[in-house]
C-alpha cells in the first residue's frame, strides 16, 4: 500500500540584507537586472538627486570596489521629483516619477534608460515620457486617487497601480490599474481595473520571471502581498481575484520584485532587504 502525503507550506519571510552605503537613504523601488546576474537596481524616494544603485541581495554594492561613500550612477540632466518605483523590459529600465502625494502634479512621467553597467558612474542619455490620468480633471481632486508608487512591465506595456488616500496621511485600501497603450502627444493612460479592500495602500508591484504572476505590496494600515494571475481576460487582474499573504515587522516597506518564480524580494525605506518564499 502506497500512502501519498500532501504538505502545505506557509510563506516564509526572512531578513537577508541591509544596504550599508550612505547614499541610499530612503530606498523606494527595486528591480532585478536583466544583464548582470545577482544584481538589483534600486533608487531613493523624493528629495534625492537623479541616480540609481546596483546592489546585491545582501545589500552590498554590485559596483566593483565601491566603498561606504559610493554615490551610485547619476542620470545626467534628469530630476527626481518623486521617484517611487522601477521596472524593466529586459533591455531598458523604466523609472517611475509618478509620486503625487498632494494629487496636484501635472508633470508626471517615466524616465527610460538603457540598463547601464554596474561599474558606470553616469548615464548620459534618457527618454522622458510625460503621462496623465484620463479621469483626473481637478488638481487636487476631491478624492485623492492619483498617487502612484507601483509600476510593472508586462506583454510589452507599462502598467501603473495607484495609491489612494483621503488626506495626506489617511490611507484608503483601494487601487486603480492603468495601462500605457501607446505613446503620443498626450500620453494619456488607460484605466482598466479597480480593487477594494486590499488591507493597505499599494507601494510596489512586480511580475514573476515566467510572466504568470503579478505581486502587489501593500503597506498601511495592514502589510500584505497580493498575488494575481496575468491570464485574466482584458487585463482585469484584480477583478479575477487574488491571493493575500500577511506581513509583519517589515517597517516602511516600499519595494518589491521577484527573486524567482517562487520567491519575492521586499525592501523598506530603512534600507533592509527581505526574502518572502512563497
Amino acid at each position: 500500500m502506497i500512502l501519498a502525503l500532501a504538505l502545505t507550506f506557509a510563506p516564509q519571510l526572512e531578513k537577508i540584507g541591509v544596504v550599508r552605503f550612505d547614499a541610499v537613504a530612503e530606498m523606494s523601488g527595486i528591480v532585478p537586472s536583466s544583464r548582470y546576474s545577482g544584481t538589483y537596481w534600486v533608487h531613493n524616494d523624493s528629495g534625492d538627486s537623479a541616480r540609481i544603485f546596483p546592489i546585491r541581495r545582501d545589500g552590498s554594492s554590485a559596483m566593483v570596489k565601491a566603498d561606504k561613500k559610493w554615490a551610485g550612477i547619476a542620470i545626467k540632466d534628469a530630476r527626481n521629483v518623486d521617484w517611487e518605483d522601477i521596472t524593466s523590459d529586459g533591455k531598458n529600465l523604466y523609472i517611475s516619477d509618478m509620486g503625487n502625494n498632494g494629487n496636484e502634479r501635472k508633470n508626471l512621467g517615466v524616465y527610460v534608460i538603457e540598463e547601464p553597467n554596474p561599474s558606470a558612474t553616469e548615464v548620459a542619455r534618457f527618454k522622458f515620457i510625460p503621462l496623465s490620468y484620463p479621469d483626473q480633471t481637478e488638481f487636487p481632486p476631491k478624492n485623492w486617487d492619483y498617487d502612484c508608487e507601483a509600476v510593472f512591465w508586462l506583454r510589452n506595456k507599462l502598467y501603473f497601480v495607484t495609491k489612494h488616500r483621503r488626506s495626506k496621511f489617511f490611507p484608503v485600501d483601494s487601487t486603480n490599474l492603468y495601462r500605457l497603450d501607446f505613446v503620443d502627444r498626450k500620453n494619456q493612460l488607460t484605466k482598466i481595473d479597480h480593487a477594494d479592500s486590499l488591507g493597505g495602500w499599494v507601494t510596489g508591484a512586480a511580475v514573476s520571471p515566467d510572466g504568470s504572476t503579478i505581486a502587489l505590496l501593500c503597506q498601511a494600515p495592514l502589510q500584505r502581498v497580493w498575488l494575481y494571475s496575468t491570464q485574466a481576460k482584458n487585463d482585469k487582474f484584480f477583478a479575477a481575484g487574488g491571493r493575500s499573504i500577511g506581513l509583519s515587522n517589515v517597517k516602511q516597506a516600499e519595494g518589491i520584485c521577484f527573486e524567482s518564480n517562487s520567491a519575492l524580494i521586499i525592501t523598506n525605506e530603512q534600507r533592509e532587504i527581505y526574502r518572502l518564499t512563497l
